[in-house]
């Protein structure tokens, strides 16, 4: 038996086209003035139709990623790494600022600690 991956369902989602970022338009919250309502039914049917697509896309990752790590290829992210991998970001960002006060929180403890995360 290979390596075992470990990603996250979010990265795993989104290599296979179905990242949270595909759902909805932003420009749908509203009708334009002087847009027909013909017009406008058509394009959120058609929105509709683009949702529905990434909802199958992303049941068929979530069951595809749920196999992987059922079968040992794969595994999430421990509680530690996701909030590593937070920390490592802009450091203007609050949760970034809290994930590192977290680790610092955690480094400071010894490794018997029951504040440790595993």
């Amino acid at each position: 038996m290979g390596e075992t991956k470990i990603i996250d369902f979010e990265s795993f989602a989104a290599s296979k086209s179905a990242s949270n970022s595909d759902m909805g338009e932003a420009g749908l919250h509203k009708r334009r003035c002087g847009e027909s309502k013909k017009s406008w039914r058509r394009k959120v049917e058609a929105q509709r139709t683009k949702d529905a697509e990434w909802m199958r896309r992303r049941d068929a990752a979530r069951s595809e990623y749920r196999a992987a790590v059922d079968s040992g290829a794969m595994r999430p992210l421990t509680r530690r790494e996701r909030t590593e991998r937070i920390a490592s970001g802009h450091p203007d960002n609050p949760s970034v600022q809290a994930a590192r006060r977290m680790l610092a929180k955690w480094n400071g403890h010894n490794a018997a600690s029951s504040g440790a995360p595993r």
